[in-house]
């Protein structure tokens, strides 16, 4: 059983504190989707790292079944709180999702530990992060399209697609142009190809060439641009940016499914948040592992907590 009160309300409240900031700050980046600061995502992404570790600690530490529960209960309240101002039945399947795999996850931890003879600290941090970022992943596509206008376009609209969009820029500014955006215009798109081939066959810069003689070829790439795509139905302006291109032809794709069939747009994109959130997990896993095993060590250094042995008899059948 767990002897000191204390020491369980602490880190209970440890954890209570760092799931209403994952709560928190995941309602914050949500309203400043789309935009070009990353300091939301990486301050839900800390908040997040850091309630893992103090979660794996939980596991590690509280014993007591009716303990655990509660906490866990308070835990996944603390992550919903901040959406109650829109609150559906989206919300609410988070939050019961949440609960139910927080205490997934915390059982199987102690599930790992009670069938060790050596408390072996990755063995048990493991399966508990594993678990408890599944449930984190799951609340945040069942949150991501939950709000006060979220069923108007299904899911669907410019801010959304360019918080899709927004991570693959760096990648596609590596391989494609360097100042590649999604909010650059179609001109603009042709006008940097255009100045990259320049640049790789001649050697000079595109802005060394006149204005004047540049017009005329960008003109002449938008208009083969246009040729091409105008068979899959995707018209532009040249003053069109990328994601309004990309918007619009996506809504004209859901026009034409059937009404009955719409709302399947947005579980699809919901589970496509998923994978997306999931496929992060590595990082999790070492961010939250290491800092986990710091504070366990340090838990042990100061004496916060101390290894023991623990002497236990149990009846077992012998053949004779």
């Amino acid at each position: 059983m767990d002897f000191s009160l204390p020491k369980v309300i602490g880190i209970s409240a440890l954890g209570v504190l760092f799931a209403g900031a994952t709560g928190y700050f995941l309602r914050f980046w949500l309203d400043f989707k789309g935009t070009d600061s990353l300091q939301p995502l990486l301050t839900l992404g800390l908040a997040m790292a850091v309630f893992l570790a103090v979660f794996v600690l939980q596991t590690l530490f509280l014993k007591s079944k009716l303990i655990i529960n509660f906490v866990v209960l308070l835990e996944s309240l603390a992550l919903a709180i901040p959406f109650l101002s829109y609150f559906s039945w989206y919300v609410l399947a988070a939050w019961l999702l949440a609960f139910l795999n927080f205490l997934n996850a915390s059982f199987r931890g102690r599930s790992e530990m009670d069938n060790q003879l050596q408390i072996k600290f990755f063995r048990i941090k493991k399966p508990v992060v594993s678990r408890a970022f599944t449930a984190l992943s799951l609340f945040i596509a069942l949150i991501y399209f939950n709000g006060p206008n979220a069923g108007a376009d299904f899911g669907l609209s410019k801010q959304t697609i360019k918080s899709f969009l927004k991570p693959s820029e760096p990648v596609l500014q590596s391989t494609l142009i360097k100042n590649f955006s999604f909010d650059m215009s179609i001109y603009q798109f042709v006008d940097a190809v255009l100045g990259s081939q320049i640049a790789d066959k001649i050697g000079i810069s595109s802005e060394a060439i006149p204005q004047a003689m540049r017009a005329p070829l960008i003109n002449q790439g938008i208009a083969q641009l246009r040729t091409q795509l105008a068979p899959y139905g995707i018209t532009f302006r040249n003053n069109d940016t990328i994601t309004d291109i990309l918007y619009d032809y996506l809504s004209k794709l859901v026009v034409r499914i059937p009404e009955s069939f719409r709302p399947l747009i947005t579980f699809g994109l919901m589970f496509l948040v998923f994978l997306a959130v999931r496929s992060l997990g590595f990082i999790f896993h070492w961010a939250a592992g290491a800092l986990s095993y710091l504070l366990y060590e340090l838990a042990m250094l100061s004496g916060f907590a101390r290894l023991t042995l623990e002497s236990r008899s149990r009846e077992i059948i012998l053949l004779k």
